[in-house]
């Protein structure tokens, strides 16, 4: 019973891993972009590249930037930022400034590629998620992005695997050990049932 119990925390411990695993996100690609496989985006991983600037500049800064010989990034979009956001660690509505994760120098706000008329553009906070319209005469950053993967040359992209397929794998792997118990357990009392017979017998 012991071993059942020790073989079942192993599993649980082997799902929980493998299942964060699966989980990830975000990708450096180790040329300055980082892939983001929710969304099919490339961040530049230095969030603060363009630096300070009005919406009219950032914008300009997003359709000129080249990282790592592309050159078809923008100025990344409100509901873009927000969903990088949530995707940082830590939980939402907390601080996500500074490193983390892959990235550097996430500012505290930030210009979106969204417009809301002439005169303002919604800015995102990094500080707690949230939003709110700003003159676009203010001085603040800019983040950009590519659509699609931005590996190296000859690199591969790590693949997440499917949490469902690891699941899958764990289940089928925890029921071949179930049975090999049970066969084990079985044989042994077959085994000590004949035992007993015969040395009935031989009294």
């Amino acid at each position: 019973m012991r071993k059942v119990v020790a073989v079942s925390g192993l599993l649980l411990l082997l799902m929980t891993l493998m299942v964060g695993r699966a989980r990830a996100t975000l990708f450096d690609r180790g040329n300055g972009l980082v892939f983001d496989s929710v969304n099919g985006l490339s961040w530049t991983q230095n969030a603060a590249l363009s630096g300070l600037n009005d919406w009219a500049g950032q914008k300009a800064f997003g359709d000129t930037v080249v990282v790592a010989g592309f050159d078809d990034l923008i100025l990344a979009t409100l509901k873009d930022l927000e969903d990088l956001y949530r995707q940082l660690p830590g939980p939402n509505g907390s601080n996500k400034t500074g490193a983390q994760g892959p990235f550097i120098n996430i500012q505290s706000t930030y210009w979106s590629l969204t417009e809301i008329d002439a005169a303002r553009a919604p800015i995102f906070s990094f500080l707690g998620g949230d939003e709110a319209p700003g003159d676009k005469n203010f001085q603040r950053y800019g983040w950009a992005y590519r659509f699609g993967d931005s590996q190296r040359l000859g690199g591969a992209a790590p693949v997440p695997i499917p949490a469902t397929a690891v699941l899958l794998g764990m289940g089928l792997l925890g029921l071949g050990l179930a049975g090999w118990w049970r066969a084990r357990v079985t044989g042994a009392a077959a085994g000590r049932a004949r035992s007993d017979f015969w040395s009935s017998s031989r009294s």
